[in-house]
């Protein structure tokens, strides 16, 4: 799983920018990009789970329907896994950094097994927090509910990528203040609902280290 988590994250440090399209790696999952054999290929499929968001959007959401959800529960340890990668840009030499963070316990509405991905990252000076998921989200924005800590559940609307499997903030006037709040805080849960629902914990741990090394990278 640390392995699988590394390679998504180096694949996203790599580019933002792949548009989406048809491509034999559309439909793809983080597990099915991992068996690829050729290093090229799988990085592609890599790069395309958390491709970045559309310029345009419109204002709204669906909600979530009444399905029962499943829940999956990862290996649990005492201390969360963070996957940290660093690199530079290869167009203006500034620095590269992202965190990555897989969920103690997901629950999913959908069918099959729920999967979830929580991203920090700083890349050409631009500070982005994502989540990737394995719902399909149709919607320019998303209703997405976060808990930090102890404090109150808060609702907003996110911005979906350009796959369709992820929502994002993807400017630092939103991006850096979210993640300052992840701060000294060890409990995080976030809900993300478009025609299914996708609700996740995380164990934060040592996230104040690597928010600091995005931090630096971006000059925040």
């Amino acid at each position: 799983m640390v392995i699988l988590l590394k390679a998504i994250l180096v694949a996203v440090a790599v580019t933002l920018a792949i548009a989406a399209g048809g491509s034999a790696f559309a439909d793809e999952t983080p597990q099915a990009c991992a068996m690829i054999a050729d290093s090229l290929q799988r990085l592609t499929c890599f790069d395309k789970l958390v491709p970045k968001a559309q310029d345009s959007s419109t204002p709204g959401a669906s909600s979530a329907n009444g399905a029962a959800a499943t829940t999956s529960e990862p290996a649990k340890t005492d201390v969360a896994k963070w996957e940290v990668t660093e690199d530079k840009s290869s167009f203006d030499d500034s620095s590269t950094v992202a965190g990555g963070l897989l969920p103690t316990k997901v629950s999913y509405t959908g069918v099959g097994d729920g999967e979830a991905l929580l991203i920090l990252r700083c890349s050409e000076n631009r500070t982005t927090v994502v989540f990737s998921a394995n719902m399909f989200m149709t919607d320019d924005t998303v209703r997405v509910t976060t808990r930090i800590g102890d404090e109150p559940a808060a609702s907003s609307l996110w911005t979906r990528s350009t796959n369709y499997k992820a929502v994002g903030l993807w400017d630092g006037s939103k991006a850096i203040p979210f993640i300052k709040k992840l701060r000294n805080n060890d409990k995080f849960a976030v809900r993300i609902e478009a025609n299914d629902r996708v609700d996740a914990e995380f164990n934060l741990s040592n996230v104040e280290e690597v928010s600091a090394k995005i931090g630096a990278a971006c000059k925040w």
